[in-house]
């Protein structure tokens, strides 16, 4: 309970974005939580847009492919295509928080260039083991 309140409209967002979480439990089990409501109601109107959009498109075209109308075999690509884009959200937006990552050679490279980096030891001394060594 405590850390959905902490992460607020980004937990509301991402169970949202996953349709694995039956809607009408999820409202319940949320209001039982301090979570804001205004953040509630954006985060869930923002996140459930795609989705809406989507499954609107999924059931256009299978009414215009029952109905036999011009351009259905488009319409029935377009509709997979914007839900293969939908499924897709959840990861594109975990890989813009990962933020840039460095790779062992990328960082062998800078140290050998005029333009070292400054490296930066976080680790407790508790956590170190080895022997310390300038680079």
């Amino acid at each position: 309970m405590k850390g959905v309140e902490q992460v607020g409209w980004r937990f509301v967002a991402f169970v949202r974005l996953v349709p694995l979480f039956p809607f009408n439990v999820l409202n319940y089990t949320l209001g039982f939580t301090r979570i804001k409501l205004l953040h509630y109601i954006i985060a869930s109107y923002i996140c459930i847009l795609p989705a809406a959009i989507t499954y609107t498109c999924l059931e256009y075209a299978g009414r215009e492919t029952i109905a036999g109308g011009e351009g259905m075999m488009q319409k029935v690509l377009l509709a997979l295509s914007i839900l293969a884009v939908v499924s897709f959200i959840p990861r594109i937006i975990a890989r813009l928080r990962e933020g840039p990552k460095l790779t062992v050679e990328e960082l062998h490279t800078q140290m050998q260039g005029s333009n070292t980096p400054l490296i930066l030891d976080a680790r407790t001394a508790e956590e170190y083991v080895g022997e310390e060594r300038a680079l």
